[in-house]
């Protein structure tokens, strides 16, 4: 079980992630949720001893609700304007966590940022087209909260894949 420093959260997906995250990942991992950097609030933030830190902004759409038109076009049943990537906005708490470190300790640790859609399928990501918002390497999909040695291989392989470019 992983160290949950915060409580869970009350939104349905992020609440869902949380449970996951504390349920299948390893003891020496540490998982913040909903905290605030730079005046914005990023979903989870998994800190894994000698791999790195990684962003994981949660997206609880479902694929029949959504139309992706472009990256930064995505039409989102119930909300009023089109929504942007969330891959990009796990990007920039990504940035503001990593400059904020490397300001006040002088130290560049690995941190990287993923997508988490905890009611979307990999098929249905991929035929909503949603692979043109976030790789899959950097994508957790339904499937992957539904059994742990695929969500620590997915997390895992997020930091050798970058280990690799």
């Amino acid at each position: 079980m992983a160290k949950m420093i915060d409580e869970k959260p009350s939104f349905k997906g992020e609440g869902k992630v949380w449970d996951k995250l504390n349920e299948y990942l390893p003891s020496d991992m540490v998982v913040y949720n909903q905290r605030e950097i730079n005046g914005r609030e990023y979903d989870f933030c998994v800190m894994a001893e000698n791999l790195g830190i990684v962003v994981i902004e949660v997206k609880e759409w479902l694929a029949e609700k959504i139309i992706v038109n472009g990256v930064d076009n995505i039409d989102v049943e119930g909300y009023e304007r089109p929504q942007t990537s969330p891959k990009k906005q796990a990007r920039v708490y990504r940035f503001a966590i990593l400059n904020k470190i490397s300001e006040k300790y002088n130290v560049s640790p690995l941190v990287l940022d993923m997508v988490c859609y905890p009611f979307i399928s990999k098929a249905e990501y991929e035929s909503s087209r949603l692979d043109i918002i976030s790789e899959e390497q950097y994508t957790i999909f339904k499937e992957d909260l539904e059994d742990r040695e695929r969500l620590n291989h997915n997390c895992i392989a997020c930091y050798i894949y970058n280990f690799l470019l």
